[in-house]
């Protein structure tokens, strides 16, 4: 694990990136806060205007899917593009870039059931809180709440995780109840490499993404299975990723100058 305000640039360090990833690729991008800026307002998040584009072309090059903690049905509208996959839940909830929905454990969803009216109750206590069932996880919302309710409400909810034997996750103003089962952004893009593989070979994975959750998808890669790029966090955090970058503007300029090294890897002789 590094400090994430030491990592170098990953716009700097492209070379050395695709060098590591070309010719056989995958490509994995978190969607708030990389490539949507964070708002206030979570129903308001949109990606980047040029990000569909971008990731329509990176798409008939190379693997592409989104990994977030929205639901299936929240994310796929916001990045409506042909050929990408998504990975709502935290992979739980997946859609293959053929359109095939698939839930790895249906099953997962009934212990987070039994934790909803503990979690009204703190979202009760927490004026401007808003709680969110995805099925696959309980989000509480804690952008509209004053610091010292925010930290009491935080508090709360892992105490019912563990209680219940929850994950419990804490994000960016928000805190997150996930099922005890071992799966998780990181087992999710395991899950498409294996399924993405040619001739016996995985391709080598890129993941870009902002969030705590992210991490797991970073560690997932650390023993040599591809690239992580972290968008600085605010606070700074340990991360197991390797390179950095400064948000989402940042995240779409590499996704440009991706989208013209796969293009010139391809027009090079052999």
């Amino acid at each position: 694990m590094t400090p994430s305000d030491t990592l170098p640039n990953a716009l700097a360090g492209l070379d050395a990136i695709v060098d590591d990833v070309l010719p056989c690729a995958a490509v994995f991008l978190d969607f708030d806060g990389t490539l949507s800026p964070i708002v206030e307002n979570p129903d308001r998040a949109a990606a980047l205007p040029g990000i569909a584009v971008l990731l329509e072309r990176l798409a008939r090059r190379l693997p592409v899917a989104v990994v977030s903690g929205r639901g299936l049905a929240d994310l796929a509208p916001r990045v409506a593009v042909e050929g990408v996959a998504h990975a709502g839940s935290h992979g739980f909830e997946i859609r293959t870039r053929d359109g095939r929905e698939v839930r790895p454990f249906p099953e997962a969803a009934a212990p987070l059931e039994g934790a909803i009216p503990a979690l009204r109750r703190v979202a009760a206590a927490a004026p401007g809180s808003r709680l969110e069932d995805k099925r696959f996880a309980l989000a509480l919302h804690l952008r509209g709440v004053p610091p010292a309710l925010e930290k009491a409400a935080a508090a709360r909810t892992r105490a019912i995780a563990e209680a219940r034997g929850l994950r419990f996750s804490h994000g960016r103003r928000v805190v997150e109840l996930r099922p005890p089962d071992a799966w998780d952004k990181g087992r999710a893009v395991e899950w498409f490499l294996d399924r993405w593989a040619s001739g016996g070979s995985r391709p080598r994975a890129l993941y870009i993404g902002d969030d705590v959750t992210d991490e797991d998808a970073f560690r997932a890669l650390s023993s040599g299975a591809g690239t992580g790029i972290v968008v600085r966090p605010r606070p700074p955090r340990d991360t197991a990723a390797r390179w950095a970058l400064e948000g989402p503007t940042e995240v779409r300029t590499l996704l440009l100058r991706l989208v013209d090294a796969v293009d010139g890897a391809r027009r090079s002789p052999a």
